[in-house]
């Protein structure tokens, strides 16, 4: 039986395997490329503003959750990637107004994410 592997495209949210995170375990995670992925997490930082992710905004998820931006993470291409789905317009425009606010990324990383989410806000705008 062929198993597709499945790609994520800039501004779609993912289901897949993290290793990097304590524990290990199957995360919901926001794409821009292999170099600038997000987490989303159950429930706000602790330490930083969060976006807000309503479940009927992305009908993946199991629940509301929150789009971390505390760190920026690698995609992890040997993790196979589960369920894939676009993030809406309104959450991404959402996440480029916030992130400036953040306090746990270098001015490169959100300048880099700022680009990035406008691209995607772009091509879907055309």
């Amino acid at each position: 039986m062929d198993t597709k592997i499945i790609q994520p495209e800039a501004g779609q949210v993912y289901y897949s395997q993290r290793e990097d995170i304590d524990p290990p375990k199957k995360k919901y995670q926001l794409y821009f490329d292999d170099e600038t992925v997000l987490l989303v997490n159950t429930s706000k930082s602790k330490r930083n503003v969060s976006v807000f992710l309503p479940q009927k905004d992305c009908t993946i998820l199991d629940y509301d959750s929150y789009i971390c931006i505390d760190n920026v993470f690698r995609f992890e291409r040997s993790n196979p990637v589960l369920k894939v789905q676009n993030l809406s317009t309104n959450i991404l425009k959402n996440l480029r107004t916030m992130i400036r606010a953040s306090n746990g990324l270098t001015g490169i990383q959100i300048n880099k994410l700022e680009q990035k989410i406008s691209m995607v806000i772009a091509n879907r705008e055309e």
